[in-house]
Parts: structure tokens; C-alpha cells; sequence
């Protein structure tokens, strides 16, 4: 076994704003790249400067919070997929980008100046784009410990970018590294399923031995308390995530001020959580984040549990009835018809693609609403990402964004007092072959992007 206490690991967080070899630049490029892009009329192309080479300037503690932004898959560090800001997508404009390859990932992180978009291929490169009010424009980096076909993490940390990597081997390749800013630590999950967590010097402070799903994404709340799903199991042999391992517990780690397994939630014999993270936000109304899954019961198929962060069930949904069937949950939001708080679901997205609403009440989850002829998930994939929630088209209600069931075009939801509308549909131009990201610009106007498996990034951006 190896004694990676021992071993002095390197783990970087790599700048993506990388193309000489000066410092001190912020995250706004000045002089425009030429990438294939393909706009509007109404879109202007800006001119960057070139954007140089810079250090990430994280000291120790910080003596007060640092400005941070994070771009991940699943949007929000709870594992929320609530995109905030607002705008009319409707009447934005769309940007085409022509890549070298397919695209498999997309993250957006808002910066001081705009977005910063960073879009991985399957061939395992990664490249970046810089979009402002006055259009989009490649965004160099030089990047290298990202493993193909895993996700990217990035941060915008006090207005300085950076794609967050470990280059240690034994890494699991499913998953990325997350930062506590707290602590000024980062942590990973390796291969055999220990959680690694480095200081500032890329030294090792802590192994934590939970049994990590090689996929599980770690998830992160203010007091930089780590969430994550744990025990592999194969005992339920549907495999429509990836592979043939689901969860029988879940994870609560403090990593600040001391470290250590707080709590571990187990399921019943009959059951695994169908996922690789749970959304950790509040769902009862009582100001506390509660832990919800997606478990599976071996005879009665998927349902959604509600659980405290001491393990106590508060909840659960309705099971499907019968086994490998599964339900995908997405957010979390204001989405009912007067603002109430809803979960959001999508019901055997492969074979109806039904969005169901949730709500609350008095110990019971209750579904509320539904809609027909959606998806969100690609069998066999471990893109969960497809969908997400927010104000989309300035109305400053909550809707849901999602893929059509041939994954080209994308659909806008919104619940009204007698169920739920389709408001609008954005067309993909192809096939949808990444995740739904989304970020917010300074003045809080959304933008969204996908990746299309004709080697397409379309963006959709305000005029």
C-alpha cells in the first residue's frame, strides 16, 4: 500500500491565463484571438489585450473573505443547479465557436470584467473563452492534469482565474478537486476512494479513508464542510450513470478548524443512492441545509429521500413501483407559483422524460406538478448537468432550462398556478453533447452555453 504521507505531492492550480511570461494580469484579455466564431449582426467583436502570465496570489489565512467565484458543472457548490442573475434569453444572441474536437464539458465563472468559459474535449484538452457585453473572444491557457473525460473546476479568486488541478497519478480520473477557502486547502478524491486534502505547499495534511465513489463530486458549504456520497456497491445492477457502482452512505467531513469524518448516513440493505451528488440546500424552510438523494430500492426502483445532516430521514417521494427506473433530481428554487420552494425532478428521463415538482409539507414531499417530454441525462453518462434553473427570461420568477428528448433545443419551464407552461425553446443548432452552464455577468445578466457534438460551442449572450 502506498504511503502517501511520505510522498511530497504536487498539486497546482494551473493558470488559464497563460500565453507569456509577465505578471500581475487580471482576468480580462485586450487583444482579440481568432477561434471560429460565428455571430449575430448585433454582436460586436471586442479588442483584448493579450493576457499574460500571473501567479495565484493565495496567502495563508485570509484576514478578510476573499472574493470567489466557482465554475463547476453542477453550478452551485452545494451541488445546486440554480443559475444566478436574470435576462430574456428569448431575445438574446447567439455565438457559435468552432472547435478542434467534440466537447464533452463546459463551466462558466464570473469574473469582475465578464465570464470566462472553459470548455474540455474529448481527446482530454482543454480550452478557454472570455465573453464580455461586447462579444467573445478565445481565452489562451496552458493546462495540463486534466484527465479526458473528467470534469473542470474553476475559480475566479479575488478577480484571478485559474483551472484547478492535481497532477498526483493516483487521482481518481471521474471527479476534480475542490478549494476550501478557509483553510487554504484543496482537496481530491484518489483512486482506492481516500479523500486527499493539501495545504498552500502542495503538502499532504490528511488522508480521510470514506470509501469514495471514483465519481462522487465533493461538494462544499461556507464553513468549508465537505458532502459526498461513499461505499460502492454493485448489488444494484442498473448502470445507467457510467458504470456499475452506486453509493450506500453519505459523507460529512469538517476540514476547518480541525479535520475529521463528522457524520455518515447509511442506507438500508435494500437500497443505494443513484447519483454522484446529493443537493445539499434547504428544502423544509427551516434556514438549515438538509441532504437530499435520489435512493433506489432493490424492489420498488427510485424515490427521493430527504435526510438532516445527522442522518434522520425527513422526509421521502413516491418510489417508482418497480426497479431501474430513476428518478434525476436537479435543483432546488423559488419555482412555485407564488415563489414557493420547490423540488425539482425529472422522472426516468431515458424512457418519458417527465419534470416533476416537489414540495414540502409538514414531513411529507409531495409531488405537485409535472410536464411531459423533456430529458436530462444521456443513458450511460455521467453528465447529470443537462439542466438547471433560473430566471431566464427577466420575469423574476424561477423557470427550468432542459434539453427536448433529441437533445436539440432547449426548453423553458415555468409553473403556473394551474401546473406547468412551456414558455419558449432556444434551438442547439445539433446535438447537445455537454453539460447546460450558465454564469453571470457584472450588471447580473445571465449567459448560457452548451457544447454540440459537431465540434459546436453555441453561447447565448445579451445584446
Amino acid at each position: 500500500m502506498r504511503q502517501i504521507k511520505f510522498l511530497k505531492l504536487i498539486a497546482v492550480i494551473i493558470i488559464s491565463i497563460i500565453s507569456s511570461s509577465c505578471s500581475g494580469a487580471t482576468d480580462e484579455p485586450n487583444e482579440l484571438n481568432t477561434p471560429d466564431i460565428t455571430s449575430s449582426p448585433e454582436i460586436t467583436m471586442p479588442d483584448f489585450p493579450s493576457p499574460t502570465k500571473t501567479s495565484p496570489q493565495v496567502g495563508p489565512i485570509h484576514q478578510k473573505p476573499p472574493e470567489i467565484n466557482s465554475g463547476l458543472t453542477h453550478i452551485l457548490p452545494n451541488g445546486n443547479r440554480v443559475i444566478s442573475g436574470s435576462g430574456d434569453l428569448s431575445s438574446y444572441s447567439q455565438v457559435d465557436v468552432n472547435l478542434p474536437g467534440i466537447p464533452i464539458w463546459i463551466v462558466g465563472v464570473s469574473s469582475q470584467s465578464g465570464i470566462i468559459w472553459t470548455v474540455s474535449l474529448e481527446n482530454g484538452s482543454v480550452l478557454s473563452f472570455f465573453s464580455n457585453d461586447r462579444g467573445i473572444s478565445e481565452y489562451p491557457n496552458s493546462i495540463s492534469g486534466v484527465s479526458p473525460g473528467a470534469p473542470v473546476h474553476t475559480l475566479s479568486l479575488d478577480n484571478q482565474f485559474s483551472i484547478l488541478t492535481v497532477s498526483d497519478p493516483e487521482q481518481s480520473t471521474f471527479t476534480h478537486p475542490i478549494y476550501l477557502p478557509k483553510s487554504n486547502t484543496r482537496a481530491y478524491i484518489s483512486q482506492n476512494g481516500d479523500i486527499i486534502i493539501i495545504d498552500a505547499e502542495d503538502q499532504v495534511i490528511t488522508i480521510l479513508a470514506v470509501k469514495a465513489l471514483p465519481d462522487a463530486r465533493l461538494l462544499v458549504d461556507e464553513q468549508d464542510r465537505i458532502l459526498l456520497i461513499s461505499d460502492p456497491t454493485d448489488m444494484y445492477s442498473h448502470g445507467v450513470l457510467g458504470d456499475g457502482l452506486e453509493a450506500k452512505s453519505i459523507t460529512l467531513i469538517n476540514t476547518f478548524p480541525t479535520i475529521g469524518v463528522s457524520s455518515r448516513i447509511i442506507l438500508e440493505d435494500h437500497e443505494v443512492i443513484e447519483g454522484i451528488a446529493p443537493i445539499w440546500a434547504d428544502i423544509t424552510g427551516d434556514g438549515i441545509s438538509d441532504i437530499i438523494v435520489t435512493v433506489s430500492d432493490q424492489d420498488l426502483g427510485a424515490g427521493i429521500v430527504v435526510f438532516d445532516e445527522s442522518g434522520e430521514r425527513l422526509a421521502e417521494g413516491p418510489k417508482m413501483g418497480q426497479p431501474f427506473r430513476w428518478r434525476h433530481q436537479i435543483a432546488i428554487a423559488s419555482s412555485g407559483p407564488i415563489g414557493e420552494s420547490e423540488l425539482i425532478v425529472v422522472r426516468t428521463p431515458h424512457i418519458g422524460g417527465v419534470i416533476e415538482y416537489y414540495q414540502f409539507d409538514q414531513g411529507e414531499l409531495k409531488i405537485v406538478a409535472d410536464f411531459a417530454g423533456i430529458t436530462s441525462h444521456i443513458i450511460g453518462s455521467r453528465n447529470l448537468d443537462m439542466a438547471a434553473a433560473g430566471d431566464f427570461d427577466g420575469d423574476g420568477t424561477i423557470e427550468v432550462m432542459l434539453p427536448t428528448r433529441d437533445l436539440s433545443e432547449l426548453v423553458a419551464i415555468r409553473r403556473s398556478p394551474s401546473g406547468v407552461e412551456e414558455i419558449w425553446k432556444l434551438p442547439i443548432g445539433g446535438v447537445l453533447s455537454t453539460n447546460l452552464s450558465g454564469a453571470r455577468f457584472p450588471d447580473g445578466r445571465i449567459a448560457i452555453a452548451i457544447g454540440r457534438s459537431d465540434g459546436v460551442l453555441r453561447f447565448w449572450l445579451p445584446k
